[in-house]
This record gives C-alpha cells, structure tokens and sequence, in this order.
C-alpha cells in the first residue's frame, strides 16, 4: 500500500469491554502493525448519563491486558472537543445544511406509529417552520436536536469485508441528527469529524453500522473530508442464534478469558487414581 494505514479503535465508556469491541481492537491493531501503520485511540465519550471514568479506565487496561498498544499518546477524548463539534456544526447552520428540529419524542414516536399503520418504512421528513415559528421556539426554550440536511440521491460505497457494493436508494435517506438535546453530538457527526482529524485511512467495525455509513459519506462530502476504506465486520452471535448485547455480563473479555484459564488449569491437573477394589 503506497498510503500509510491508520485504524482505530473507539469504544464508549459505558461499562467492560465486550468480546466484540475486542475483535474490532484486535483486527484494526493487526491491519496497523502488518502494513507498517498506526493504531489510534479514541474514546467516544459523550453519552454523558452513561460514561464514566471508570469504564474508561476499564478499557485502558483490557487493552493492555489483551497486549494492544495504541499508538497516540494520549487517546482523543470526544468530551473534549465539544466547542470543535459546535463550530462546524455552526458553519453547517450558516450554509444551509444542517436546521434546528424542535420535535419531541411523543410525536415522533406518533410519526413512526402512523407509518407502522399505514405499513410503510418510516422516512423523517423536515417540517416547513418559517424563520418566525423557529424563533418563537427558541424563545420559548424549547428543546431542538440539530439534523444534517442528508442530500436526496443514490449513495454507493465497496465494504472490503463484504466484497460488494453496498447501494442505499435515494427513497431511503432522510435527515439525521447530529447534535442532541443536551448539546452533545450524536455518535454519526463526531465519529466522521474524529476520523478525517485523525487520518484514519482504515475503519473497521460491526456490520451493525454498514448503513450508517451513507450518513457518514454524506457528511464527508460536505464537509470535504476524505473518504476512509470500509470494513465492516459479521455480527457475532450467540450459541442460540441471537445477537451478542453488549450488556452481556458473561461476555466480559477478562472474565470470558479467566474462565478458559481455569478450564486448562482444572485440564492440567493431576487427577488422583482411584484405588482397586479389594
């Protein structure tokens, strides 16, 4: 490869680190280290109800304990960047390609359930507010998220994992969000923002976000970043069919690997003979 590779691994704090984050870790460390690259940290930490010093801790010794060292000194902290988040959000607002939504969970919720009825996939779609109803609104303090103005076209992209191109149709992008409620950006506008700062060439994760990829090109596009190579990883299932959760306590990686240590150990103990009958 004639560009040098960078990946990165970017857990939430919000409890262990899961065997899954661990693949992703280990596959995005040993594309890095097989072609003479970097491995970056990031911990996207903006959840603010859920993340805790603890968990991130947490994950700065499973890391080590798994003998992944990343290569940035000092791992990106999304909750340090907040005013970085804001002022390209601020510049998105000033072009025209991001509004305020001022929409409450009740009626969005309404909105999904009348597209259940109807039997139709459930499409967001802006509300016609003029210039006086937003600024009524925000006298009023009413909360608002901000959502990107997503472009309405066809958006293709090749996951090398899956080895195709993966096509989203253009009846099937709507506006996202990308500034929440509380002032924090969502998890689809820091991530692109991170990467392009970082220089990652290389992002590897679950298949559980091949989609969110055509937010996350769109939002390049306008904000002229580079577009990373995608690989998106199989969904790891349980021995009954269904989806890892996170919040599966026993998958825990250290727990997970103490339990096989102490298989092999009980493997390797000498078993006492038992005496004849007399």
């Amino acid at each position: 490869m004639s560009e040098k590779v960078v990946t990165r691994f970017a857990p939430s704090p919000t409890g262990y680190l899961h065997i899954g984050g661990a693949r992703t870790a280990l596959f995005s460390w040993l594309l890095a280290r097989h072609s003479g690259g970097e491995f970056l940290l990031r911990i996207e930490d903006t959840d603010l109800a859920r993340s805790t010093a603890e968990s991130t801790q947490s994950v700065f010794e499973d890391l080590r304990w798994l003998g992944l060292k990343w290569d940035n000194p000092q791992p990106m902290m999304q909750s340090q960047r907040v005013d970085i988040y804001n002022a390209i959000i601020a510049d998105l607002l000033s072009r025209g390609l991001a509004y305020h939504a001022f929409e409450t969970p009740l009626e969005l919720d309404a909105q999904r359930k009348a597209a259940e009825r109807a039997r139709r996939h459930y499409i967001y779609k802006r509300p016609n507010l003029t210039d006086e109803q937003v600024a009524k609104f925000q006298a009023e303090g009413r909360p608002s998220v901000i959502r990107f103005v997503m472009p309405i076209k066809e958006y293709r992209f090749t996951d090398v994992v899956l080895g195709k191109e993966i096509v989203l149709g253009a009846e099937q992008v709507q506006d996202f969000i990308i500034r929440k409620t509380d002032g924090m950006p969502t998890f689809h506008f820091a991530v692109v923002v991170d990467d392009a700062e970082m220089g990652i060439t290389h992002v590897l994760r679950g298949q559980e976000h091949l989609l969110n990829s055509v937010n996350h090109i769109a939002l390049q596009e306008a904000l002229g970043y580079p577009r990373p190579i995608y690989a998106h990883l199989p969904v790891i299932l349980n021995t009954d069919g269904s989806k890892m959760s996170k919040r599966d306590r026993d998958k825990k990686v250290r727990h997970h690997a103490s339990l096989a240590q102490e298989l092999e150990k009980d493997r390797r103990r000498p078993r006492r003979r038992r005496g004849h009958p007399h």
